[in-house]
């Protein structure tokens, strides 16, 4: 497995200062989730037009990766916002092509959301429409060369609702799960284990944040191995399914400044996880 970490976990940062983060505490990737005030990646001088070559330089030069690209498209939506989020994922797609023709800078996976089911609307009816739009990205990824990872979040944190997504867009071939190992754990209770049999065979891309909490209540996040989220029986079943991808970590400082600085929280986090890698 390999170690990566969001860019949420801070938005003061430089491109610059991640990287020398990442550096600094031994990780071996970068998730881009926006730099400073720019969420899209896709929008962020470093990543668009001329500066785009000169930042993976700084990548390879380094020997870090560009291991995912997070978006904010949701596959559960109103019909009038579809093609909004088409267009984003066909972006975040492009970019993805550029940073796998550059050779040393990663291959990196497409995030998407489940997203909320409108309210009323017949789970089948959702499960339908939301499986059509995941096989429009698989399809817009597919021309690029790259891949779609739909996350266990929103109303699809059960580990059960995403692989009938996921099954239900016909196994798109550019289409896999991205097992967020707190929200299928927080929501339902499922073990690593119980996610696993039901889903493993589509993950490839897995993120890890720790809180403290009991199922179905209350959840404040909280440093790597100091909560109750199942993450050392979680790295446990990777390590026996031979999973060999990436193991990011989600510091959502970004949507939560009340946490502790970034600086902690990743050194924190990489003494944890290699414990059991």
């Amino acid at each position: 497995m390999q170690n990566a970490f969001s860019t949420l976990a801070d938005t003061t940062w430089s491109l610059q200062q991640f990287l020398d983060a990442a550096v600094k505490y031994g990780y071996d990737g970068i998730d881009l989730r926006g730099i400073q005030e720019q969420l899209d990646a896709t929008r962020s001088p470093e990543f668009h037009g001329p500066q785009l070559d000169a930042t993976l330089r700084e990548f390879t030069r380094r020997n870090l990766q560009i291991a995912g690209l997070s978006t904010s498209a949701r596959c559960s939506l109103e019909a009038a916002q579809r093609q909004d989020h088409l267009d984003e994922v066909t972006r975040y797609c492009v970019l993805a092509a550029e940073i796998i023709l550059s050779a040393n800078a990663g291959r990196p996976w497409i995030r998407v959301f489940g997203g909320k089911i409108p309210d009323g609307l017949d789970f089948d009816v959702a499960l339908t429409q939301a499986a059509d739009q995941l096989r429009r990205y698989g399809d817009i990824a597919a021309r690029h060369g790259v891949m779609i990872a739909v996350e266990t979040h929103d109303d699809w944190c059960a580990s059960e609702r995403v692989a009938r997504l996921i099954e239900k867009a016909e196994l798109h071939p550019a289409v896999a799960a991205l097992w967020d190992i707190h929200h299928p754990w927080r929501t339902t209770g499922e073990s690593p284990e119980q996610t696993w049999k039901t889903m493993g065979h589509y993950v490839r891309y897995v993120h890890v944040k720790d809180a403290k909490g009991t199922v179905g209540g209350p959840q404040q996040l909280c440093l790597t191995g100091q909560g109750n989220v199942p993450i050392k029986e979680a790295l446990e079943v990777l390590t026996a399914n031979n999973y060999d991808g990436w193991l990011t970590l989600e510091w959502e400082k970004r949507w939560h400044p009340e946490l502790p600085d970034a600086d902690k929280a990743l050194a924190a986090h990489i003494k944890y996880v290699k414990q059991y890698l």
